[in-house]
């Protein structure tokens, strides 16, 4: 009528993902829009400048455990937690990217840097170091049979999204 269970979580991967840093039309930052009205840089569409990162993690453990359990025939009820994983990259890379037109390739990258007072190789490749983390994840659920012919099942996952405030 019990049944426990529990697991060790083994993860690893790789990742790619690419923000848009300069949407044309919504500037924020008045500077940069003033630096870009100077030198009649235009882009039609699209983004000026996005920041592409990407990298491969470290083996990262963790672990599972559940509990199930069937009083009688008709009903039936589990609850699992899945703990949180921290998955380390040292080696990751960061690119700003500028939007293909020959004006933009030959003036944002310094005129970005100006405003951010940064200089402009810092601001094309990077090496990153970074810990990717996945929440953790508590689950329950139950199952009702009602004369073999119909079951009712419902499920509830709440995620530890706390894991992002560290």
């Amino acid at each position: 009528q019990v049944a426990i269970g529990a697991g060790l979580m083994i993860a690893w991967g790789d990742f790619s993902f690419s923000h848009s840093m300069l949407p044309v039309g919504g500037f924020t930052n008045s500077e940069f829009s003033d630096l870009l009205d100077n030198v009649g840089l235009a882009v039609n569409g699209g983004s000026l400048a996005s920041l592409q990162v990407s990298g491969s993690t470290k083996t990262a453990y963790g672990f599972n455990a559940g509990i199930f359990w069937t009083p009688n025939q008709t009903f039936s009820v589990g609850v699992s937690y899945r703990h949180r994983l921290k998955m380390r990259v040292e080696d990751g890379s960061a690119a700003l990217l500028f939007a293909d037109n020959e004006a933009t390739q030959k003036y944002a990258p310094e005129l970005l840097a100006q405003a951010v007072g940064l200089s402009s190789e810092l601001l094309s490749q990077s090496t990153i170091s970074t810990e990717l983390v996945t929440p953790g994840v508590i689950s329950a659920g139950f199952n009702v049979s009602l004369l073999n012919i119909l079951d009712i099942a419902a499920d509830v996952q709440y995620n530890l999204w706390s894991a992002y405030d560290h």
